[in-house]
């Protein structure tokens, strides 16, 4: 949060990768933008060694590029009652009891923020 309080006027980016085709894609378009910016990573070390869901295939690294906001694919959209936005480590938390309970895995998106700022919100909107 200490972060986010410096942010200002596009002056940062902040970002909360949580699979490595996310890291990788982050640090290809940070080192490809010609618009120089300070880029603040934050990210657990035990998700991205713990978790089945942060070990990506190579199609992932080869293809696509970075999601500020990445979508549940689990979830039939006409099905969603609550869509949850968060990022991290909470999401996997969320993702867990979710999994635990077979009515709220239907009816529940868990949506990952990736980029903190700037906020995704086209994406959001879309």
């Amino acid at each position: 949060s200490r972060f986010l309080q410096l942010c200002g006027a596009g002056n940062l980016r902040v970002a909360y990768p949580s699979t490595a085709a996310q890291w990788f894609h982050l640090l290809r378009r940070q080192a490809l933008d010609p618009v120089r910016q300070p880029l603040i990573v934050m990210s657990p070390k035990a998700v991205m060694q713990q978790d089945a869901d942060s070990h990506s295939p190579v199609q992932a690294l080869l293809q696509g590029g970075f999601e500020p906001l990445l979508d549940d694919r689990g979830v039939a959209a006409d099905a969603v009652e609550r869509v949850v936005l968060c990022s991290g480590k909470l999401h996997h938390e969320l993702a867990r009891a979710r999994a635990a309970d077979p009515q709220a895995a239907s009816r529940v998106a868990l949506l990952r923020i990736e980029q903190l700022y700037p906020f995704p919100a086209a994406e959001l909107a879309a």
